[in-house]
Formats: C-alpha cells, sequence, structure tokens
C-alpha cells in the first residue's frame, strides 16, 4: 500500500502558506522561476525540505497569472497611496535579490 501524501500547502485565512511554517510558497515559486534562487537555495535559505520547495514550486505554477496579476494590483495600490513608485519598488525587490546571491 501506498503512503498517504503529505500536505505541504496549507490556507490560513485565505492565503496560502508551507505547511507549519508562516512562508508563503508564492515568494519561494517566484524566486525559483525567475531565476534568482535554485532548489537548494531555497532549501537552505529557509531551512526547508526539496518536497516543501517543489509544493511551493508547483502551487505558485498552478497559480501563476492570478498571483502575478495580484502582486501587480498591490503596487500599483501602493503607488497610488504614495507609499512608493513603482521605479522605487523594483529597486527594492532587485537590491534584495542582489543580497540573496551573494556570498
Amino acid at each position: 500500500m501506498d503512503p498517504e501524501p503529505i500536505q505541504h500547502i496549507e490556507i490560513i485565512d485565505g492565503k496560502a502558506y508551507i505547511a507549519g511554517r508562516k512562508l508563503k510558497p508564492k515568494l519561494l515559486g517566484r524566486f525559483f522561476a525567475l531565476g534568482s534562487m535554485t532548489i537548494e537555495e531555497i532549501m537552505e535559505e529557509w531551512t526547508l525540505s526539496r518536497a516543501e520547495v517543489h509544493a511551493a514550486v508547483a502551487y505558485y505554477y498552478d497559480h501563476q497569472e492570478e498571483l502575478e496579476r495580484t502582486r501587480q494590483e498591490q503596487i500599483e495600490q501602493a503607488t497610488r497611496n504614495g507609499a512608493i513608485s513603482i521605479d522605487e519598488f523594483k529597486a527594492k525587490v532587485q537590491a534584495r535579490l542582489a543580497n540573496k546571491e551573494s556570498p
């Protein structure tokens, strides 16, 4: 008999998380999809199993269009509210990603 599947993604208050963690799979999936981090780098950075990372990446790809649309709407809303310009936001994200790539 095959073992029962492990659910690595859980939904809490309408938001997806790695099960038992306050870590959003959309973030990890996006790092991987953009080529910013490898599976192994994500595993090491957040102390996750390979299965947890693959589940996060699968979740991201299963919902990519919706997640990216929501992300863009949030950026535009923040820009309209004067919180930050899109260029400033992009610069912050790029700096954050560059820091992840540094040894």
